[in-house]
């Protein structure tokens, strides 16, 4: 069987535990990719991993045991890995490394409705006129984290950019955003995934980001058979919380491992 069919399968089984991203963006990073594919004589699949000289990319077990084809090199000492945390104590630790965890959740069958206060407003993003006001608005609700204007414009050349899901927070008062969503809409295999949703740090507590993920969700509701969202674990915003108070659910823990300097 095919490395990438054999992971799409298993993704859409149990997504949360197969990848920290959507399958679209793991499919297009996973080009050039040396990998391991092991299949039972019933069609099953047993065992999927994935790596290259960047880093590990890829590990699912169907025991959930550790047993990896690929050199010990590339995971007792890599540049870089993504890895379920059941299986993170295979990793280095050691100073040499940064290390990131981040959450990922499924939405439920159904999710509540917060409506946006009165003072507030949705409004379409218009792209491409508006995508600098987008990189400047992610810029202010994040102290480290600062997307270029180029790097926003491309999210919008993906082949899973919906237009209509680039939803404006706006206030009416100032007719200025007060917040940000951003989905991603894959129309092939029917999934979507919340990748920003932002408000900007003085209109934060006033029911804003609620209301926004559930403005999104009807949007993308009835057409999505799979809906994600992940984020940092350890983020003192503590977002888990509020997706979580939005209808997803789950306790699945990445880790995210960089070799320093790299």
């Amino acid at each position: 069987m095919e490395f990438l069919k054999a992971l799409e399968k298993v993704y859409f089984y149990d997504p949360c535990r197969v990848l920290l991203v959507p399958f679209w963006k793991a499919e297009s990073m996973l080009g050039g990719v040396f990998y391991s594919c092991r299949v039972r004589g019933d069609g099953s699949v047993d065992h999927l991993e994935a790596w290259n000289e960047s880093g590990y990319q890829v590990y699912w077990d169907r025991t959930g045991e550790w047993r990896p084809d690929a050199p010990e090199a590339f995971w007792k000492s890599p540049k870089f890995a993504v890895v379920y945390s059941q299986y993170a104590a295979q990793f280095p630790r050691s100073s040499q490394y940064s290390i990131q965890r981040y959450f990922r959740l499924q939405l439920g069958e159904s999710f509540p409705v917060y409506p946006l206060p009165g003072e507030f407003a949705f409004a379409p993003v218009r792209v491409p006129a508006d995508v600098l006001l987008a990189t400047e608005v992610i810029g202010r609700c994040y102290p480290h984290l600062h997307p270029s204007y180029e790097e926003v414009l491309r999210w919008t050349r993906q082949p899973v950019f919906t237009p209509e899901l680039w939803v404006w927070v706006i206030d009416r008062l100032t007719d200025q955003p007060a917040g940000l969503g951003i989905a991603d809409f894959d129309p092939v295999r029917r999934e979507a995934s919340l990748e920003w949703i932002q408000v900007i740090p003085e209109y934060r507590g006033r029911g804003v980001a609620r209301a926004l993920i559930s403005y999104l969700l009807m949007l993308i509701q009835g057409k999505a058979q799979l809906v994600t969202v992940s984020g940092g674990a350890d983020n003192p915003s503590d977002a888990e919380h509020l997706y979580r108070r939005c209808g997803f659910s789950g306790n699945h823990i990445w880790w995210v491992i960089r070799l320093l300097g790299e």
